[in-house]
């Protein structure tokens, strides 16, 4: 509908009016630069789309060969705003697009100051939270996975917090504190 074109338009999609929409497949074979840039123009049309273009990032952000710069290149694409906005997008449709993007925001913070920041500026508190949510609800995993997974996602919303003030109120307002004394528990 309109605001979704609206949305897309101001992502990017004015350079690419007119062309058909990327497929799967050649997301999954670009660099994580462009997989970023689609998932932040295409992502809210097409889950296909979504899921090529986080798996191309975790892929990067998770390989051995991966640096600091490679995800600081993510997030100076607008990666981490378009991992939140595609995990909230599919929140019900897709739980295993919402935990690779949780993987993904989580390293994010992990690996660098910047990483943390540009989760603050996108709204990653939120999204991270909501996965605690179902983790701490599934009990699918067994519990050492489930654990790490918690810690994980604790130590992203603290690398978050330590950004600053609007960091800290970021984990706040996102009721982290909450969620990390139930996790605690």
């Amino acid at each position: 509908g309109r605001p979704c074109q609206l949305k897309a338009w101001r992502a990017g999609h004015k350079e690419s009016c007119g062309s058909k929409l990327p497929t799967p497949s050649a997301v999954g074979a670009g660099d994580s630069s462009y997989a970023a840039r689609v998932l932040r123009e295409f992502g809210s049309a097409d889950l296909s789309i979504a899921k090529a273009a986080i798996e191309r990032l975790m892929t990067a952000a998770l390989s051995t060969d991966a640096t600091a710069a490679d995800l600081k290149l993510m997030c100076d694409a607008g990666g981490v705003e378009a991992v939140v906005s595609a995990m909230d997008q599919y929140a019900k449709d897709d739980l295993e697009l919402r935990m690779r993007g949780y993987v993904l925001l989580s390293a994010c913070c992990q690996v660098s100051k910047e990483g943390a920041q540009a989760a603050v500026k996108g709204n990653a508190a939120a999204s991270i939270i909501g996965v605690f949510q179902h983790l701490l609800e599934d009990s699918s995993d067994d519990a050492d996975a489930r654990a790490f997974k918690l810690r994980t996602g604790v130590a992203a919303l603290g690398r978050m917090a330590d950004t600053g003030i609007t960091g800290k109120e970021a984990v706040v307002d996102a009721m982290g504190p909450y969620w990390i004394v139930l996790i605690m528990r």
